[in-house]
């Protein structure tokens, strides 16, 4: 959904976080380190940590700078090795693979001018977005690769679920409609209020004139949300709301929004039984990190890397 917390700009920053770009031709200049010949250029290094710097408190100083940035070249030698071991392996991930995954990614949000937004926020182009959306796939497709399959036994997840019980407390939730209009159309917004209060129902309002594309082609309906989860404006309204009651326009980031909810579900231990499913697949990712941790560390240990104490 276009408001959620996740899908703010630092999403974006993120994501080239745990991806960064490698191989560039873009960059040049002084070399920080070479990997089986393979050049990391200082320039790499200084845009990954101006990037990283919107999510620092603070100024930083020499020493710590220092530090941050040989984080970022380790990151990058690590990467520098996995795109290398992957085209051993024959992975390379196709453009209709790459240009779908950004499409998803863009479609996330409820209008251009957000997505523009939250690329210039986290100091991306959409070129250096598609890079890191393509290291994305080669490591997850060189996790599938390497994993073996094993099954998960009943004792393995019903285990784990007794460790981290504190982890399947449900919050709160509570079932929304919504008409989201755009920042401008604050007119437009008290007019969608006024109709829902005549008697208009959320369904023909949504479909008229919401920006958000995913909640518009549902009748408004956003499905369950907890007030965690999502922008904070929208969650100090929600939890305000009686059942039923239409909330007045309220702005975020995102525009306006007029909201309903309409049934709620009670925080609570959830059993077993309900996330059995969801422990599987933790417990297979888990896995599947263990085995391309084991593959990545075989890799460096062949590997010839020079380090040349840039930052050290």
């Amino acid at each position: 959904m276009s408001f959620r917390r996740a899908l703010v700009a630092l999403a974006l920053a993120a994501m080239v976080t745990s991806a960064s770009i490698t191989g560039c031709s873009l960059f040049g200049g002084e070399v920080a380190a070479t990997v089986n010949g393979e050049k990391i250029y200082a320039s790499q290094v200084d845009e990954q940590y101006t990037q990283m710097q919107g999510q620092l408190q603070g100024k930083q100083d020499a020493k710590m700078e220092k530090q941050f940035k040989q984080r970022i070249l380790d990151k990058l030698i690590s990467d520098a090795l996995m795109m290398q071991g992957a085209d051993e392996l024959g992975i390379k991930p196709t453009d209709k693979e790459i240009e779908d995954r950004y499409a998803q990614l863009k479609k996330q949000f409820a209008t251009e001018a957000q997505f523009n937004d939250a690329l210039q926020k986290a100091k991306l182009t959409p070129d250096r977005l598609k890079e890191s959306i393509k290291q994305q796939i080669v490591q997850q497709k060189v996790m599938a690769k390497i994993s073996k399959n094993e099954k998960v036994s009943e004792k393995k997840i019903a285990d784990f679920y007794k460790q981290n019980k504190a982890q399947f407390v449900q919050p709160e939730k509570y079932h929304v409609l919504q008409v989201l209009v755009a920042k401008k159309d604050k007119k437009l917004a008290d007019k969608v209020y006024a109709e829902l209060k005549g008697g208009a129902t959320f369904a023909a309002m949504a479909k008229k004139y919401s920006i958000d594309p995913q909640s518009k082609q549902n009748g408004g309906d956003i499905g369950f949300v907890s007030a965690n989860e999502v922008v904070p404006e929208f969650g100090t309204v929600v939890q305000k709301l009686k059942p039923d009651e239409i909330s007045k326009p309220f702005q975020s980031t995102f525009g306006w929004h007029i909201i309903e909810v309409v049934g709620k579900r009670k925080a609570g231990q959830q059993k077993l039984g309900t996330v059995k499913e969801q422990i599987r697949m933790t417990i297979e990712q888990m896995n599947q990190r263990d085995a391309f941790q084991k593959w990545l560390d075989g890799l460096r240990k062949k590997a010839k890397i020079e380090d040349n104490g840039l930052y050290k």
